[in-house]
């Protein structure tokens, strides 16, 4: 939550949505390892449609959130 405020200079909000992603199930049972799965995309973005888009300053955010996350998850262990 905290790595997701700093990258984008807001709090977040957390959704429960979306569809499966099957190798998700494999990483914790082949791997032992846990998955954290962030949306960054829009309403709009029409994902896995035609005119699908991926909104720039979302991208960019995306980005200073991984730099911002893996000090958070350091700190866990």
């Amino acid at each position: 939550m905290r790595a997701l405020a700093k990258a984008f200079d807001r709090e977040p909000v957390l959704l429960r949505e979306g569809g499966s992603i099957p190798i998700v199930t494999e990483f914790q049972r082949i791997l032992g390892a846990e998955t954290l799965l962030l949306g960054l995309a829009l309403p709009d973005d029409n994902a896995h449609s035609p005119n699908e888009k991926f909104d720039l300053d979302n991208y960019a955010a995306g980005m200073r959130l991984g730099a911002a996350l893996w000090p958070e998850l350091a700190a866990i262990a």
